[in-house]
């Protein structure tokens, strides 16, 4: 025997609001660069740009506690070396720092390319 269902519209717009009042305020919809040809392109207008969703200073530690702090490569600059994972990483509600490193040049798009000795000194005083 086929049993009535009786349909409450109420009660499915109560499941849909608490659903989006528990997704955290602090998450965004940054755009991911979807590869590094991409992240260079737009590290090419400015190399010491920060990408999308990194070095927010409204970033709030609730649902993460601890900040990710990413550190360029050899050759390379923060926007073409994390413009897919620091938009990632802040969409799903992390705090995301990077900053350039390494480079004898200010605002150079090649970094990391420095001496050795030098570029293990500790990093900027903001990030410690």
């Amino acid at each position: 025997m086929l049993q009535s269902v009786t349909r409450r519209p109420g009660l499915s717009a109560l499941f849909l609001s608490a659903a989006l009042l528990a997704a955290p305020a602090f998450a965004g919809s940054y755009a991911v660069a979807p590869n590094i040809g991409m992240g260079i392109y737009y590290a090419l207008g400015n190399p010491s740009m920060s990408p999308p969703g990194a070095n927010l200073s409204s970033c709030s530690l609730a649902q993460h506690p601890y900040p990710v702090v990413l550190v360029n490569g050899t050759f390379s600059v923060m926007e073409d070396d994390f413009g897919g994972l620091a938009p990632h990483l802040a969409n799903d509600g992390y705090c995301v720092y990077a900053f350039n490193y390494g480079s004898p040049y200010p605002n150079s798009f090649v970094e990391a390319t420095g001496p050795v000795p030098a570029s293990a000194r500790p990093a900027p005083p903001r990030w410690t």
